[in-house]
């Protein structure tokens, strides 16, 4: 079997849910840093290498959307020992970690594509197939100002409460959409009249991203018409005493419906 890291999670307001990922705890099971990070969409029917000589450094991989099945390799065939990974909607999502082992990854659903996270101890980070966004640990902290400490993935239902409605005055963030499509708003707290609203749509990576610095007042709601997730980087745990409420966004309107589909 692969080895396996459990990850926290924690219910939120209805229709919420977070999932978090602790960095020094996985870097303890590797027994190295984690110095990069990639997001992986495969489609069904597709299935997605880690075969190079690059990847023999230790890895951890994280189901963040749908099912994969994990099917290490023995002299290059399939070995019978294959992981299936539920992710974020099982009750015990964790890492998988395949301790150097050449390993192939697919979707177990034939209907519905799976987004795996890869935190890698290589800045070498190469797959074969896929749809892949590369994030690099130097970058993060040089655009959030410090190094980052915890991830975690926000699952959020159609017309649920928003996210956040809060500012941080020494936590930053970096958010991706990684499944669906948001309406991020933002608030310079020093003023309130530096604003912005803007959609993250999953898939579309060159706008699924945005950067949250300190003193930013910020709010996330999901505007699609199914579950959307949302992976934060952050310099700091989530919900702690760096969080100062300041509303962006108001509940959402019983009658009012999703901005758009999935």
């Amino acid at each position: 079997m692969l080895k396996t890291v459990p990850l926290n999670v924690r219910e939120g307001k209805p229709g919420r849910r977070l999932i978090e990922m602790k960095l020094r705890d996985i870097q303890e099971a590797l027994g190295q840093p984690i110095v990069s990070f990639q997001i992986v969409r495969i489609d069904p029917g597709e299935r997605i290498c880690r075969t190079h000589s690059d990847w023999r450094s230790n890895c951890a991989l994280v189901v963040l959307h749908g099912t994969a099945l994990f099917e290490p390799l023995l002299d290059g065939e399939v070995s019978s020992d294959e992981v299936i990974a539920d992710g974020v909607d099982s009750g015990y999502p964790s890492a998988i970690i395949p301790e150097n082992r050449d390993i192939t990854m697919r979707s177990a659903d034939d209907d519905e594509h799976t987004v795996l996270l890869v935190l890698s101890c290589s800045t070498a980070i190469q797959v074969d197939g896929g749809h892949t966004v590369p994030i690099h640990g130097s970058i993060l902290r040089e655009q959030l100002g410090d190094g980052v400490t915890w991830l975690y993935l926000n699952s959020m239902e159609p017309k649920s409460h928003a996210a956040g409605n809060h500012y941080h005055l020494k936590k930053a963030e970096r958010f991706f959409a990684v499944c669906g499509e948001f309406e991020v708003g933002l608030v310079n707290v020093s003023d309130d009249l530096d604003q912005e609203t803007r959609s993250l749509v999953s898939g579309d990576w060159m706008s699924s991203s945005q950067i949250v610095l300190p003193e930013f007042a910020h709010a996330v709601r999901n505007t699609s018409l199914g579950v959307s997730r949302l992976l934060v980087f952050a310099t700091g745990r989530p919900r702690d005493a760096d969080d100062y409420e300041h509303q962006v966004f108001g509940p959402l309107s019983a009658n009012e419906p999703p901005a758009t589909p999935s």
